[in-house]
């Protein structure tokens, strides 16, 4: 039986391959039948070298090659927080380089963009907005870092007013302060004649009626409280003026010419004042000399409050002080006052228009009525009296009750002019009248005692009836007091009491009236009880003070709201049918 080998190839595909060995289709040989011959699937043979020995190939047994690292073991995130660090410090150390820029760059910014934001106002895709909310942010971030200050709101911008809109304002304006009665208010006055006579309704027209029912307006109840001085005034704001110059300036500007000066006269003044009290940072302090004390004793305290220059006039020692840097020599120290503070104020008296007003009495009265004619003509006028300080119109200020310093002049005039004040009334009078009563007739308990005759004389000169009384009598007998105003007409208290008993006073010779009462509040409502339609009546003596000193007490006392009840009084006395025009009356 003949075979045939099949030789095998140098190298065998991968998967297994058959090979099979047939006889021919029709051949047979003694009956023997061949089956293919199914040979095992071959592999790879390791390499054998010459020797027999196994050589394995060195790429087999080396690692599996790793993916090269481009990151240098560092993942992506952490690369991208890296990253934006860096950006981040090169951002910081930029921008403190360039503060100065970049915060006077944003200051102004409007912060309006956020709150557009916030209710849903922006406009969605305007690229410029969305930069203008970006800077408005961070804004606000160096606000919260104290580096910017807080813008200020902005005024919400308010519609003019039609001019029917006005007439309703005004009208608006008028009916403040009225209290309205309610139905069971009338009620209980139906039960009172003398509440009804004391009050009267304004009633709302027919058609308002029908809508409103039978609500009133009581003018004249007791709680109703109009301020008739202040109705139709309106408050303005005074700004402050600031004004600073070099103590060198300040020499050269008041023409002062100096004994000696010591230190840095380059040193930058921004106040000046006589009283260490008053004194604050940055002011120069000068040394007056007073009737009963010496400036140059409180230099001490000036400087602890901030005084950064001294005028003098006598050799001080500034060495040992805590902020002095100059010191100035003059040779009177209260004669160039004036003229320091003039020119530290730039002259304010040089731009208005200035009315002083002199003598012993009336001066606050006829600077009150020139005030009010000047702001008649539309001027705008300040006064500076022993009563008060206006910078203009009803701007007042706090008084100390007497002549303002020359320092305290020029500041005041300063601030007037400021605030645009065209002209000024002042009194101008020495101390000692300083001290005294600017009223037109006053004559108080220990003082003046013999201006009180000449008093009473020109009163009943000049008013057709007049009326004597109390003014803070202190320890004096009031008695006594208007025992020496009667003097004034050839009367004594003996005659006036002796006309009293039969009710009856006789006329001065001028044809004139004359009548007194120690109590101050019954003569008042006595001269209001006397006037009638046409005539005016002057309550004078006291003017703006507000208390009546009678031995050691001092009590609570205004002419104004003395009035104010004598004519509610009066009123329902005259309701009442009762004549009270002449005196005396019960």
């Amino acid at each position: 039986m003949a075979f045939s080998l099949l030789s095998l190839p140098k190298f065998l595909p991968p998967h297994p391959s058959y090979t099979s060995l047939k006889g021919h289709r029709h051949h047979r040989h003694r009956g023997v039948h061949f089956k293919p011959l199914r040979l095992p699937s071959l592999r790879r043979l390791p390499a054998i070298g010459p020797d027999g020995k196994y050589y394995p190939t060195p790429s087999d047994e080396d690692p599996p090659e790793a993916p090269e690292d481009s990151m240098h073991g560092v993942d992506k995130f952490q690369q991208i927080h890296r990253q934006a660090a860096r950006a981040r410090k090169l951002q910081e150390e930029d921008f403190n380089k360039h503060k100065s820029n970049y915060l006077s760059a944003i200051a102004d910014v409007d912060e309006d963009e956020l709150s557009k934001e916030k209710t849903g106002n922006d406009d969605g895709d305007d690229l410029f907005g969305e930069i203008d909310k970006a800077i408005a942010m961070k804004r606000q971030e160096m606000v919260k870092q104290g580096l910017l200050e807080q813008a200020p709101k902005k005024a919400e911008a308010i519609d003019e007013l039609d001019p029917d809109e006005v007439v309703d304002l005004e009208e608006i304006d008028k009916l403040r302060g009225l209290t309205v009665a309610s139905d069971s208010d009338e009620g209980e006055n139906e039960d009172s004649d003398d509440e009804d006579s004391s009050k009267f309704d304004v009633c709302l027209s027919d058609s308002e009626g029908k809508e409103r029912g039978n609500d009133k307006f009581n003018l004249l109840d007791p709680s109703f409280d109009l301020d008739l001085d202040s109705f139709g005034k309106s408050k303005v704001r005074i700004v402050e003026p600031k004004f600073k110059m070099s103590l060198a300036e300040l020499l050269d500007e008041s023409k002062v010419v100096p004994v000696s000066v010591y230190g840095d006269i380059e040193v930058e003044i921004t106040g000046i004042q006589h009283d260490s009290r008053l004194v604050s940072a940055g002011d120069l302090f000068v040394c007056c000399v007073g009737r009963k004390t010496d400036g140059h004793l409180y230099l001490s305290e000036a400087d602890k409050r901030g005084a950064v220059a001294v005028v003098a006039s006598k050799e001080i020692d500034i060495e040992d002080t805590l902020g002095c840097k100059a010191l100035v020599i003059v040779e009177d120290t209260n004669s160039v006052l004036p003229a320091l503070a003039a020119s530290f104020y730039r002259h304010p008296s040089r731009n208005m228009a200035v009315i002083g007003i002199t003598e012993t009495n009336g001066k606050t009265t006829t600077s009150y009525l020139i005030k009010g004619m000047y702001e008649a003509m539309g001027l705008r006028t300040g006064m500076l009296s022993t009563v008060a300080y206006y910078i203009h119109g009803d701007n007042k200020l706090e008084s100390p009750n007497t002549t303002p310093d020359a320092v305290l002049v020029q500041n005041l005039m300063a601030k007037m002019l400021h605030n645009g004040t065209e002209a000024v009334v002042m009194e101008a009078s020495s101390h000692g009248l300083a001290l005294g009563r600017c009223n037109e007739i006053g004559c108080p308990g220990e003082s003046d005692r013999g201006k009180r005759p000449m008093m009473a004389k020109i009163a009943t000169d000049k008013s057709e009836v007049t009326m004597l009384t109390s003014d803070n009598p202190k320890s004096e007998d009031p008695l006594d007091i208007l025992d020496d105003m009667l003097a004034g007409v050839g009367w004594t208290m003996q005659d006036y009491l002796k006309y009293g008993e039969n009710d009856y006073y006789p006329p001065l010779p001028n044809g004139h009236r004359l009548f007194l009462h120690d109590i101050r509040r019954v003569a008042v409502r006595c001269a209001v009880a006397m006037g009638e339609e046409g005539d005016m009546v002057v309550i004078a003596g006291k003017g703006h003070e507000t208390y009546q000193i009678e031995g050691d007490k001092k009590e609570f006392f205004d002419d104004r709201e003395e009035c104010r009840e004598a004519l509610q009084y009066v009123d329902e006395l005259h309701q009442a049918g009762i004549d009270t025009s002449e005196f005396p009356w019960r």
